[in-house]
């Protein structure tokens, strides 16, 4: 499934006898419209219903109607303007998967992400949020980024395609070195470190986790300080990095003890004071009212129409000049659906029902309706 985007720069460039951006934008914006009822009228089996729709704009028709990769319309409109047409999908618009659909959830373990994550023997797992999401559109960013400075140099621009499973599988470089230079298959290891121990997080005594590295056989010295234990000192099993290494497991059973006997922040405290890389694990609620945040304005107010006033996450960047706001809440489901139809598409309110008549479109989930191919 692709999600056309368009983007583009200067009006005209007479060196290349380019056609008006604006024309050309109007062409990618009418074949986005399109691709929005196709691909609603597609989820639902009624493929038909929605080219009769857009009959009337048979180019549209006729290229989303390319297979994916063929893109010879595309080109010739990227090859004409100055005109970036970038398009973003789960396994990319050409290969064996490029009709598989796939969302943030999958690419994880498709990508070899989950393999990495989890503890040490066990299952491997997903991260618990959709970061392929996030890790994708830094990807994109960056191939928008060189497609502008190729544009700068020739005048040129381009067609830009993105798959989710490779974006996410550049983000285990070091575990591909790992394999392709040593034959080593790397597997889960929790919070451990390759090198280091101790490097986990431990319980304290008022329910809180604290996170405790120690990269050098000073920071353990003060480590050991700070716990005040003969016996952990005398220990021969960690009486170097390797021994520590060796001994993990016991090493982290002593370490949890001693920390389940304290309070997480004054231990955070005393630890980092001594040298020791040490932290509190924070959770939702506590890191969107973080001093550090509040003092770079990060969190904002918005009035949400359904929930009232809520605190919500700002941009996570600042700009000295143009900087982002957060000035209003995300649409509602099906908010400007008929806007974005009428004015992409040329769309009557008549035709617009019939397809919330029909479960395409709307306000509300259509009831009862599935995709076709899970029916």
């Amino acid at each position: 499934m692709l999600n056309p985007i368009s983007a583009t720069g200067s009006t005209r460039d007479a060196r290349h006898g380019q056609t008006p951006i604006g024309k050309t934008n109007r062409v990618l914006r009418g074949i986005a419209g399109a691709a929005i009822l196709l691909i609603g009228a597609m989820a639902f089996g009624d493929n038909a219903d929605a080219q009769g729709l857009v009959a009337d704009r048979t180019e549209v028709v006729k290229t989303l109607n390319e297979k994916h990769g063929e893109q010879s319309q595309a080109l010739g409109l990227a090859s004409n303007g100055g005109v970036f047409e970038l398009f973003t999908s789960a396994y990319g618009a050409t290969g064996p998967l490029r009709e598989v659909r796939g969302i943030g959830g999958t690419m994880e373990p498709m990508s070899g992400l989950s393999s990495l994550l989890g503890y040490e023997g066990g299952r491997p797992m997903n991260s618990g949020s959709m970061i392929p999401d996030a890790i994708a559109g830094s990807w994109f960013a960056a191939a928008i980024v060189t497609a502008i400075r190729h544009r700068n140099r020739t005048g040129e621009g381009q067609y830009i395609d993105l798959g989710m499973m490779e974006a996410n599988a550049m983000l285990t470089g070091d575990a591909f070195l790992e394999y392709t230079a040593n034959g080593r298959v790397r597997g889960p290891s929790g919070n451990r470190h390759p090198q280091y121990a101790p490097h986990n997080t431990y319980l304290a005594a008022d329910g809180r986790w604290v996170a405790i590295a120690v990269e050098t056989e000073a920071q353990w010295g003060a480590l050991l300080d700070q716990a005040g234990n003969p016996a952990l000192t005398a220990d021969a099993r960690f009486a170097t990095m390797a021994d520590r290494k060796a001994h993990e497991a016991e090493l982290d059973d002593a370490i949890g003890a001693w920390v389940a006997e304290r309070e997480a922040d004054p231990l955070v405290e005393a630890l980092s004071a001594a040298g020791v890389p040490a932290a509190r694990l924070r959770e939702r609620p506590e890191v969107i009212t973080h001093p550090a945040l509040v003092a770079r304005g990060f969190g904002v107010d918005v009035e949400f129409p359904e929930a009232g006033r809520r605190h919500a996450a700002g941009a996570p960047w600042r700009m000295s000049v143009t900087q982002p706001e957060v000035s209003r809440p995300a649409p509602m489901l099906g908010e400007h659906s008929l806007e974005v139809f009428a004015e992409l598409l040329g769309m009557t309110v008549d035709e617009y029902e019939r397809l919330v008549e029909r479960g395409i479109s709307g306000d509300e989930p259509p009831v009862g309706a599935v995709p076709a191919g899970d029916a």
